[in-house]
């Protein structure tokens, strides 16, 4: 049983959750980043106007935020879409 199976049991036993709701409850807000990336057209964008207006900004609590940086995507596009 690896680090993260542990807490996932402790989490259950602690608020009598079955441990499926607690794995669904913590890895929801990132499945839920992952998701909206995925459905994002980024492959055209090229300001970093552009880039604001798709909210491409996530925040977590007690964690920090995950954004989406315009010059490393220009270079991601540059070479995957060559």
């Amino acid at each position: 049983m690896n680090n993260t199976d542990k807490v996932f049991n402790k989490l259950s036993i602690k608020y009598n959750i079955p441990v499926k709701d607690i794995k669904n409850i913590i890895e929801s807000p990132y499945e839920f980043t992952r998701e909206t990336i995925k459905e994002l057209d980024l492959k055209n964008v090229v300001s970093e106007d552009e880039l604001e207006k798709m909210k491409t900004t996530f925040r977590y609590l007690n964690i920090g935020s995950l954004a989406v940086n315009i010059n490393t995507l220009k270079k991601i596009n540059k070479d995957k879409w060559k």
